[in-house]
């Protein structure tokens, strides 16, 4: 049981880390698209910083998780995320956030245009659904990072017992 719910949790974080990626081509998209556009260059700038920044956050975290549950299997917290389905329900709502990018990745090249006030006028259009994917990027990264650091806290705490117990072994 705990190999494969290991195994679970291991697949689950990965498509995690898979669905972040499309927010990097976002960003990509959103850079080239600032260079045309003066007026709100920095606007797009600070979006595709913070998409690029969300990717790469999430996709250490993922990476992390996924290194202690696989040295830390018999951990009962691991056990425990694995029973709950949490990771797998990280994972539904990465692909939720990939779908919703996905849906604007073509929408940002459209963007340019030779005269800037188009280029303005497509930004101020697309702008409220970006701020709309950042609440959910938000959510997410914070959820990750809370399971992270519980399942952190855990392998700690067990080292010091087990370190504990060993120096309690030698006084006696």
């Amino acid at each position: 049981m705990e190999a494969v719910a290991v195994i679970g949790l291991v697949a689950a974080a990965l498509s995690i880390a898979k669905a972040v990626r499309t927010t990097v081509t976002v960003a990509n998209l959103l850079f080239h698209a600032a260079e045309s556009s003066p007026s709100f260059g920095d606007h797009m700038r600070g979006f595709a910083v913070a998409f690029r920044n969300f990717a790469g956050v999430v996709e250490l975290a993922i990476a992390a998780l996924q290194d202690n549950c696989k040295d830390n299997p018999n951990l009962a917290v691991i056990q425990s995320i694995a029973k709950s389905h949490l990771i797998e329900g990280l994972a539904e709502e990465a692909f939720l956030l990939k779908r919703r990018v996905e849906s604007m990745k073509d929408e940002i090249p459209r963007m340019e245009s030779r005269l800037t006030i188009i280029t303005n006028f497509k930004w101020i259009m697309l702008k409220p659904d970006m701020e709309a994917l950042l609440m959910p990027m938000t959510s997410l990264q914070t959820n990750i990072g809370l399971t992270v650091n519980v399942v952190n806290l855990e392998i700690k705490l067990a080292d010091f017992q087990n370190h504990r117990t060993a120096q309690l072994e030698k006084e006696m």
